[in-house]
């Protein structure tokens, strides 16, 4: 599929999901701390799962495999996005599944990450490394451009307590009204869940020139 045919194809589930939130998961491919990944994504679907449509690597092996497993359970729609090499390592319980050709050279992890980024209207990291790093990256790049524009940004809830290299850019991390930073656990999935859901409307203000 190339350029194209995957803008078409996107936004036709765009349009297909009318009214629903595409909130991404981000997280690492590694087997960490699953367990208690799955715990907190399970209250965090509970309050959310009739109102969007998840986003996710959609491979094989931790945050994506979860998230894509859990979501299939619930019957929420959810959409795997993985470059070209990644294909074979698709879920078959991805409601929808694309994979992006790469702009330059051969196919490699990362691609990806912008076309994952850019479908979502909010988006939940749980730990993760350099490929959650470059997709956190990206929203911010985006939305620094937003809001100057005085335009919705994408709503990013940062759990940092999962650990990965996001926990330690914790003191980079500007404070903003559509940014949740989550150091500790005194936050709960709950208010998580409230804030990926209020913040998909969020608006910035008009400004004056």
């Amino acid at each position: 599929m190339d350029s194209v045919q995957l803008n078409i194809a996107l936004s036709g589930v765009r349009a297909r999901y009318t009214g629903k939130q595409f909130i991404g998961v981000c997280g690492s491919a590694e087997d960490e701390q699953l367990d208690l990944a799955e715990h907190f994504l399970n209250q965090v679907l509970s309050e959310i799962d009739s109102d969007c449509v998840v986003v996710c690597g959609g491979t094989r092996g931790g945050v994506p495999e979860l998230v894509t497993r859990m979501c299939f359970a619930r019957d929420i729609p959810v959409i795997g996005i993985a470059p070209t090499r990644g294909e074979k390592k698709l879920l078959d319980e991805l409601t929808h599944s694309f994979c992006v050709n790469p702009t330059f050279g051969s196919s490699a992890w990362g691609d990806e990450s912008s076309v994952l980024v850019k479908l979502c209207d909010a988006m939940l990291f749980l730990g993760g490394g350099w490929g959650t790093m470059i997709e956190f990256s990206h929203a911010m790049k985006i939305n620094s451009s937003r809001i100057a524009h005085t335009k919705q940004p994408i709503a990013l809830a940062v759990i940092l307590w999962f650990g990965g290299v996001m926990s330690h850019a914790y003191q980079q991390l500007p404070h903003a009204p559509h940014i949740l930073h989550v150091m500790h656990r005194e936050i709960s999935a709950q208010d998580v869940a409230q804030f990926l859901d209020v913040h998909t409307s969020f608006t910035i203000p008009q400004t004056s020139e």
